[in-house]
């Protein structure tokens, strides 16, 4: 029986993974990478804390690749192009919140994204009083795809993690999820689950207003599927 739904942000909640993606394509210019666009690299990352994409970039572009000044590029760009367009909502956010509180679901979130960043998107949407429990990048050792956000979300929750329902737009956050024993509901934004990431999920949905039908069902107290490390 599912008893709380544990929502990650980016990607899922937030339309900002494009802004992401197009920030680290000027950061990479602006660094003298002309002939490469570095954005394309977020597929590759998706989900990932910035211990996890430090050590992707390093590996990728060697040592000597400028990761703090291209991440201090990166925010001042993000930041740029969101004042200009804003950070949309998905669709189906606001009407699946107020139907899990409506009918007693506990709330988390699991991002891997600093606290100050993901609490300003929430109040700036004004849904910050929905969530019970909020984990974030810099509140724990390892991020996504580590099972330790969702453990700490659901012992945040007071809840078994097979009792919770992930929600999830990246490859590495639905691993996250399932290592930390979870069913996943996948809604993909940049990226389509390859084959081995889709045989994980409990089920895969276009939009946020897919889950409440699941819910409606009961269908969210099936087995987790296996994860071969």
């Amino acid at each position: 029986m599912t008893e709380a739904v544990i929502f990650d942000m980016d990607g899922l909640m937030f339309d900002s993974e494009r802004l992401v993606q197009l920030s680290w394509t000027l950061s990479g210019r602006a660094l003298g990478y002309e002939e490469e666009d570095l954005g394309q690299n977020i597929y590759q990352t998706l989900g990932m804390g910035v211990a996890g994409r430090r050590a992707y970039f390093l590996e990728h572009y060697g040592e000597a690749f400028p990761f703090d000044t291209f991440r201090r590029y990166t925010k001042q760009f993000f930041w740029e192009k969101a004042e200009e367009e804003g950070i949309s909502v998905k669709p189906g956010l606001y009407e699946l919140l107020k139907y899990l509180k409506e009918n007693g679901y506990k709330i988390g979130m699991a991002t891997s994204s600093s606290y100050d960043y993901a609490a300003g998107n929430l109040e700036r949407a004004g849904i910050r009083g929905y969530f019970d429990a909020i984990v974030c990048g810099n509140m724990i050792e390892r991020t996504k795809p580590a099972p330790d956000i969702y453990q700490k979300a659901a012992s945040l929750l007071r809840e078994s993690p097979s009792s919770c329902l992930a929600l999830e737009d990246a490859p590495n956050g639905v691993l996250s999820a399932v290592r930390a024993g979870m069913p996943v509901v996948m809604i993909p934004d940049l990226l389509e689950p390859k084959p081995e990431i889709e045989r994980l999920l409990y089920a895969k949905c276009g939009d946020l207003s897919e889950i409440m039908p699941l819910l409606e069902k009961k269908r969210c107290n099936a087995e987790v599927h296996p994860v071969i490390y």
